[in-house]
């Protein structure tokens, strides 16, 4: 484990969540499980839950944590009246300075309140900046607080580093932190949480199984509205019972790529990102390679439309040829060209 990793095996231990071999990542993995079983806990004693609302009130409540939002300038005045003025928090009179540094973009905080009472509803405060550009993070910055406060912010932590300061003036990390990453994953897990979201996904995935754009838009007008349609997507490709393959390129690159290829050089798609389900990891992980071949025909398909469908005709991953939708074939593939990237989303065809 890497020196940056060090905090993530300390949290763990504070938790009493540190897993057995000790490596990078089943550390991190026993932290999301353990929060998710706290959650879990909490979901049973009340009965179902029927929405991610619902889930986000109760989780809160439990955590003694509400979440304020800044949509604009004047919610900075706001919280400076409520908090720092009438219950004496002084911190919440300068947020606006650190959340509008340049060189570290933040997009939420954890607060723990200096005058609070342990009964208080208020203990914890989560300020969510949803100005600008930063209002589509919105929703999963309000669960990565959440995730703040079951680990970095839990009981457990407070009572074995207690000082009269701890959490009370709020750490602004890098994007890149180990912790600040282990937090992302924890509001992922809990974001969609799973009661929620794996029977939705399958019930509007239909009788074939096949997820397509359509059924991310309606996962998210339905049951997770706030949410962003790149977090919908990644959690259905994570945690769907079937094969799945997202992979994401910038366009900047496809073009650079292409641009620079003569007739007759191979036609490599410059894939800079690939998720996959589990059985999707066995079934397709090959296609992560950034060397994953691709004809004209694709070419055109991704430069072109906004959306596209196609299905892979040979049993080859390394040497793939494309038809169209309708032609058949063994891999169901659709693309979205964005103004920045272009998603292929791959699952095998029915």
């Amino acid at each position: 484990m890497s020196d940056r990793e060090d905090e993530v095996r300390s949290l763990a231990e504070d938790l009493g969540m540190y897993p057995g071999d000790g490596t990078a990542l089943s550390v991190r993995q026993s932290i999301v499980e353990g929060c998710r079983r706290q959650v879990d806990a909490w979901v049973s004693q009340v009965g179902a839950i029927r929405s991610i609302n619902q889930l986000e009130q109760l989780v809160s409540e439990r955590l003694q944590m509400v979440t304020e939002e800044i949509s604009d300038d004047r919610d900075f005045d706001r919280l400076t009246e409520i908090y720092a003025r009438k219950k004496r928090d002084p911190i919440f009179a300068v947020l606006r300075d650190h959340f509008d540094d340049a060189d570290n973009p933040i997009y939420g905080a954890l607060i723990r309140r200096r005058k609070a009472t342990l009964q208080d509803g208020d203990r914890f405060v989560a300020v969510v900046d949803c100005r600008g550009t930063k209002r589509r993070r919105g929703f999963f910055t309000r669960w990565h607080e959440i995730a703040h406060r079951l680990t970095t912010h839990s009981e457990r932590r407070i009572e074995q580093h207690a000082t009269p300061e701890l959490l009370a003036i709020p750490v602004f990390r890098q994007e890149d932190d180990p912790i600040e990453r282990l937090m992302d994953d924890i509001a992922g897990e809990l974001g969609f949480y799973h009661r929620l979201f794996i029977p939705a996904l399958e019930v509007l995935s239909g009788r074939d199984g096949v997820v397509t754009w359509q059924t991310i838009d309606s996962l998210r007008d339905i049951h997770f509205p706030a949410a962003s349609f790149h977090a919908t997507l990644t959690s259905a490709v994570l945690r769907s019972t079937r094969s799945l393959a997202l992979l994401e390129c910038s366009t900047e690159a496809m073009d650079l790529f292409y641009g620079g290829l003569s007739e007759e050089d191979p036609k490599r798609f410059p894939i800079y990102r690939a998720r996959w389900s589990r059985l999707g990891e066995e079934e397709l992980s090959e296609l992560s390679r950034s060397d994953l071949p691709l004809l004209d025909q694709w070419r055109d398909m991704a430069k072109g439309p906004m959306l596209a469908t196609a299905r892979w005709t040979a049993d080859d991953l390394s040497l793939q040829h494309l038809a169209p939708a309708d032609a058949g074939g063994r891999y169901f593939i659709q693309a979205m060209r964005l103004p920045t990237r272009i998603w292929l989303l791959i699952q095998p065809a029915s």
